[in-house]
C-alpha cells in the first residue's frame, strides 16, 4: 500500500468537494493495485481495520464497499472520542456522527473535525449480532460505550432516506434522545456530501447550525416534534392471541394472574416465540424465579422437551440460544440482603438495550422489586411514579416492556375468571396507565390458560376484551391454541 493518492482518486474526490490534503491528513489512500480508495480506521494511531471503496472514482454513484477480514470494529476517527472539548459541562462541542467516511470527512473540509462515522453504514435491517459476537453492527458502541456515555451533545447527520433513518433511531435507542440533535437537509439532498458539494460550506455550517433537539418536555411546534416511530405490531405466536393483542415496541404491558396460573410458563413461551419469530433481544427481570429455572424452561421451550432427555448436541443448540438471546438482571447473585429496586433494574435495562440491542424487556414480578418510597409517599403514589418510569423507558428506549403483577390478597379469593386490571395489588393505576393489560386465570386440575385482554389503547395492535384459550403441552412446556369460543369459554370457567 502507498500513502498516496491517485489522480483518479483526486479527482474523485474532488467532484465530492474533498480536497486531497484533507483526505490525506486523514490517511485516505489509494490501493496498490489502483482499483480503490482505502479509508484507514485508527485507534490511539493504530490502524485496526479498512474500509476499501471500487471503483477509485468515488465521484460515482455506484460503489462497492469492503473491510478487511478480521478487522475490529470501531468509530472511523473514533481518537475524536479524546478531544476534551466534547465532556465539558458548559458550551459543550457536538460529536458528529455519520454513516459513512464520506459524509464525516465533507463535515471535515467545511471545519467541523469532531465527527465519527460508523463502520457499517445503514442496513436495511438492525443486524445486531449476539450478546459475545464481536461482528455486530453495533459491537463499536459497546467497545466505546465508556466515552460515549460521557459526550455531552451529539448530532445525528445520517442518510435522509429510510435506511439512514432506521440506523438514527437505533443510535437515539442506544444513547438516550436527552443529548441527540437531528439535521433537516435542504431539499435535493439527502446527505451530508451532497450538501457540500450543492451549497458548499456554508451549506454544512448551516445544518450544523439547524441542528434540532429531540424534545423530552414541553410545547413545540409540529415542525420542532421528531417523527415518532410508526407502531409495527408482530405476532405473539398465537393466532388466537394475535387476535387480542400484537406487541410492539415502545408498548408497557401490564400481565396480572393467580399464583401458579402458569404466568412464568406463559411468558417463557411468549419470549421464546417473541425472540425467535422476530429476532426480539431479551432482557428478563426475574426476581421470583431463579434465573437458571428460567433458562431450564427456555431450553425445555426450544427443545420440546426437557433438557435430560436431549443428546448433546441439542442441548448446546439451545444454551448458545439461551446465550445469545437472554440476559438476566436479578437480585445481586453474592450477598441475599442487596435487594434490587426499581432504578437498579433499569439501570440494568438500559445497559442491555445499548450493549446489547435488546428489544423485550420483562419485569416477574414488579412487587418483588424493593419499594424504596419516600417517607411522606402513599403507596398509589409511588406505584404511580414507577409506571411512568417504566413506560417513559420503553417509549425513550423503543422496547416492549412487559410487567408482571401480583393481584391484592382479597381478589385471589374471588373467582379467577372475575380477576381484572383493578385488582393489581398497589394502585387502581395499573388499570390506568399502560398501553396494554393481561389477565391470565386457570381452573385447578386443568392444563388450559385462559386469557383476557383488558386494557388495549390502540385499536390497530388488537380488540380489547377479547379471549382466548392455549393449552400447555406438559412435556415441551409449549402452549397450543385452543379453538374456544369465548361464551364456552365463560362456561367452562
Amino acid at each position: 500500500m502507498t500513502s498516496q493518492l491517485t489522480s483518479e482518486a483526486i479527482d474523485g474526490l474532488a467532484a465530492r468537494g474533498i480536497s486531497d490534503e484533507t483526505a490525506l491528513r486523514y490517511g485516505a489512500r489509494t490501493s496498490t493495485d489502483g482499483r480503490a480508495i482505502e479509508f484507514p480506521y485508527l485507534e490511539t494511531g493504530r490502524e485496526v481495520n479498512c474500509k476499501s471503496r471500487a471503483p477509485a472514482d468515488v465521484s460515482k454513484d455506484k460503489t462497492r464497499m469492503w473491510q478487511v477480514a478480521g478487522g475490529e470494529q470501531t468509530l472511523w476517527n473514533v481518537d475524536i472520542l479524546e478531544d476534551p472539548d466534547l465532556y465539558r459541562a458548559e458550551d459543550p462541542v457536538p460529536l458528529i456522527v455519520t454513516e459513512g467516511e464520506i459524509d464525516a470527512l465533507s463535515f471535515i473540509e467545511a471545519g467541523y473535525e469532531r465527527v465519527a462515522s460508523v463502520p457499517n453504514g445503514a442496513p436495511n435491517a438492525v443486524r445486531d449480532g449476539p450478546i459475545n459476537d464481536e461482528q455486530g453492527d453495533f459491537v463499536w458502541c459497546r467497545r466505546h460505550w465508556e466515552r460515549l456515555r460521557q459526550v455531552r451533545q451529539i448530532i445525528l447527520a445520517t442518510d435522509g432516506d429510510h435506511n439512514g433513518q432506521n440506523l438514527a433511531q437505533e443510535l437515539v435507542r442506544r444513547f438516550g434522545p436527552a443529548r441527540c440533535l437531528f439535521v433537516t437537509y435542504p431539499a435535493g439532498s439527502k446527505d451530508a456530501n451532497e450538501v457540500l458539494v450543492k451549497h458548499g460550506r456554508d451549506g454544512i455550517a448551516a445544518l450544523v447550525a439547524g441542528a434540532q433537539p429531540y424534545p423530552t418536555k414541553g410545547l413545540y411546534t409540529l415542525d420542532q416534534l421528531p417523527q415518532t416511530p410508526d407502531r409495527h405490531p408482530v405476532s405473539t405466536g398465537w393466532n388466537v392471541l394475535d387476535e387480542g393483542i400484537r406487541p410492539y415496541l415502545g408498548e408497557f404491558i401490564v400481565m396480572v394472574g393467580i399464583p401458579g396460573c402458569g404466568k412464568s410458563t406463559f411468558l417463557t413461551a411468549l419470549m421464546s416465540n417473541l425472540s425467535r419469530e422476530h429476532g426480539w433481544k431479551v432482557c428478563l427481570g426475574s426476581l421470583e424465579n431463579e434465573p437458571r429455572d428460567y433458562e431450564t424452561e427456555l431450553k425445555r421451550y426450544y427443545l420440546r422437551k426437557h433438557p435430560v432427555y436431549a443428546l448433546q448436541d441439542e442441548r448446546a443448540e439451545a444454551e448458545q440460544w439461551v446465550r445469545q438471546n437472554f440476559l438476566f438482571a436479578t437480585q445481586n447473585v453474592e450477598t441475599d440482603d442487596d435487594e434490587m429496586d426499581l432504578s437498579e433494574f433499569l439501570n440494568c435495562a438500559e445497559a442491555a438495550v445499548v450493549q446489547h440491542g435488546v428489544k423485550l424487556v420483562v419485569l416477574d414480578p414488579f412487587n418483588q422489586l424493593e419499594s424504596r418510597r419516600g417517607f411522606d409517599e402513599t403507596e398509589t403514589e409511588h406505584t404511580a411514579k414507577s409506571i411512568r418510569a417504566m413506560m417513559r423507558f420503553a417509549r425513550r428506549h423503543q422496547v416492549c416492556f412487559i410487567c408482571v403483577v401480583h393481584p391484592t390478597k382479597d381478589a385471589r379469593n374471588h373467582k379467577p375468571e372475575n380477576l381484572g386490571l383493578y385488582d393489581c395489588a398497589g394502585s387502581a393505576h395499573w388499570a390506568n396507565k399502560p398501553q396494554a393489560g393481561l389477565v391470565l386465570w386457570r381452573l385447578p386440575n386443568s392444563n388450559e390458560l385462559h386469557i383476557r385482554v383488558a386494557k388495549l389503547r390502540y385499536r390497530d395492535t388488537g380488540r380489547q376484551w377479547h379471549q382466548c384459550s392455549l393449552f400447555l403441552e406438559e412435556n415441551s412446556g409449549r402452549y397450543s391454541e385452543v379453538d374456544i369460543e369465548a361464551d364456552d369459554m365463560f362456561n367452562a370457567a
